[in-house]
C-alpha cells in the first residue's frame, strides 16, 4: 500500500506533463536535422498512447512482487502472458483501423494504446489476485491518498496550461527559449501539485527500502 502511494506520487504528475507538454519535451530532445515538426507530431501521438498506460506499467512490477514474496512466480507470469496477447490483439486492430482512417504513420499509436490496454489488464489481474489472497486493504486504505494525488495532478495541469499560453514565444525562438518555456510551465505546475499533495515520499525517498 505504501508502494502504491509512493509510485503514484511521482507518476501522476509525469502523466500530466507527458500528455499536455509532450510536444515540448520531444522538440527539445529530438527536433533537429531531419527530425522536423511533422515527426514531432507523430512521436507525440505515440508518446500519448504509451502515457495512457504509464500508471499501470509503473505499478505492475510492484504488484507482481507481492506474488513473488509468497513464492508464487507462476501467477504473475500467466497474467503477463495473457495481457501481452490481449495487448497485441488490441494494438494491431487499432493500428489497422487508424491506418484505414487515413492517419498515416500516426497509426502506430494504435500499438502504443494496445500496450497500454495490456498493462491495465495485467494490473487488474494482479490486483484482483492479491485481494483474493487477503490484501483487501490494498486500494481501500489508499483511497483518500490516491484521490488527493489525482486532484493535485489535475490542479497542476489546470494551473500550468494557461501559463504555457502566456509564455509561448515570450522567451524568443530556439531551443533555449523552448527550454525556458518548459521550465516555467513545470515550475508553475509543480508548485500547484506540492500545495495539494504535500512533500509526501520526498521526505523519505532517500531511505526507502
Amino acid at each position: 500500500a505504501s508502494g502504491v502511494r509512493r509510485t503514484l506520487y511521482f507518476i501522476l504528475p509525469a502523466v500530466v506533463v507527458l500528455l499536455l507538454y509532450g510536444d515540448l519535451v520531444i522538440t527539445l530532445i529530438y527536433e533537429r536535422g531531419t527530425f522536423d515538426s511533422d515527426a514531432t507530431v507523430v512521436v507525440r501521438w505515440i508518446l500519448g498512447g504509451y502515457t495512457v498506460g504509464l500508471i499501470a506499467t509503473s505499478l505492475v512490477k510492484l504488484f507482481a512482487s507481492g506474488f513473488h514474496s509468497m513464492q508464487d512466480t507462476r501467477t504473475p507470469m500467466l497474467y503477463a502472458a495473457i495481457s501481452v496477447i490481449v495487448g497485441i490483439g488490441i494494438g494491431a486492430g487499432l493500428m489497422i483501423w487508424m491506418s484505414r482512417a487515413g492517419l498515416g504513420t500516426r497509426a502506430a499509436t494504435g500499438l502504443a494504446l494496445g500496450g497500454a490496454a495490456g498493462a491495465w489488464l495485467n494490473l487488474t489481474l494482479l490486483s484482483r489476485g492479491l485481494v483474493s489472497r487477503g490484501l483487501s486493504g490494498l486500494w481501500r486504505d489508499n483511497a483518500g491518498a490516491v484521490g488527493r494525488l489525482a486532484a493535485a495532478a489535475l490542479l497542476a495541469g489546470a494551473v500550468s496550461w494557461p501559463v504555457r499560453g502566456w509564455t509561448r514565444g515570450a522567451f524568443g525562438d530556439g531551443i533555449l527559449a523552448l527550454g525556458l518555456e518548459l521550465v516555467t510551465v513545470l515550475a508553475a505546475g509543480g508548485v500547484a501539485y506540492l500545495a495539494v499533495a504535500g512533500p509526501g515520499p520526498l521526505r523519505r525517498v532517500g531511505t526507502a527500502g
